[in-house]
């Protein structure tokens, strides 16, 4: 939808969600299917475009939000579709908690029972104890951005917990533990013995390199060796 942006939406509160989720319309469950690949990485607008999951963030000023920080994790989920079934996978950035889940497409009328407004959504139901107390309602705002409810309770009769928006699209600084860790021990892990660091090392976000050294002849092919294995994004 043309003025709104993802990378705005992440910081939004819950009220400003709330307003965007119930005036927009939603795209098809289709825009919903994760397609993989590599991440897209703008180093010039420190961005990340991944394909691989949604990534979840809380509502600003939310005490999840808060807790979130806090524990340096978030959420996010993985949506797939086969012989035209729609299945996601909705799990923490830390990989200790992993529900299934099933997506259907829903539309709401005027005479529909429960508290949603009427309208098209997606509906998202947990599969596995002890989330199945749970479901979240989606309106796909664009290629890049989501927006959901959480419900507790049976639908279409739950009660709404928070609203949060997801995305595909997220600046350097919301990456969460999960992808900054790995570089770190990777970088620990392999740096190479004192009497073989010659020359002056640099840190950037991405990866770890070593300035030539002019007392080294083989500078070249182990430079390019510590880029390969301390690159972030591999």
């Amino acid at each position: 939808m043309a003025g709104i942006h993802a990378l705005d939406a992440i910081d939004y509160s819950e009220g400003q969600l709330e307003a965007l989720f119930r005036r927009c319309p939603t795209m098809g469950i289709d825009t919903l299917v994760n397609k993989g690949g590599p991440p897209q990485i703008d180093l010039a607008a420190q961005t990340i475009r991944n394909d691989g999951y949604w990534k979840g963030f809380f509502p600003k000023g939310h005490v999840l939000n808060a807790m979130s920080s806090a524990i340096f994790t978030g959420f996010r989920k993985q949506f797939s579709v086969q012989n035209g079934k729609y299945t996601g996978v909705t799990s923490d950035t830390d990989n200790r908690i992993h529900a299934r889940n099933s997506l259907e497409e829903i539309e709401i009328g005027h005479d529909t029972k429960g508290t949603l407004e009427p309208g098209r959504y997606v509906l998202l139901r947990y599969l596995d104890p002890p989330w199945q107390g749970f479901y979240d309602i989606f309106k796909i705002i664009d290629e890049d951005l989501l927006i959901g409810r959480v419900y507790l309770g049976e639908f279409p009769n739950g009660a709404r917990v928070f609203t949060f928006p997801m995305s595909r699209l997220y600046s350097f600084d919301q990456m969460t533990a999960r992808i900054t860790r790995p570089c770190t021990l990777r970088a620990r892990r392999r740096r190479p013995p004192t009497w073989r660091a010659s020359g002056a090392w640099t840190q950037s976000p991405t990866r770890i390199t070593r300035a030539p050294s002019r007392t080294c002849s083989s500078t070249t092919s182990r430079t390019g060796a510590w880029r390969r294995a301390t690159n972030c994004w591999g």
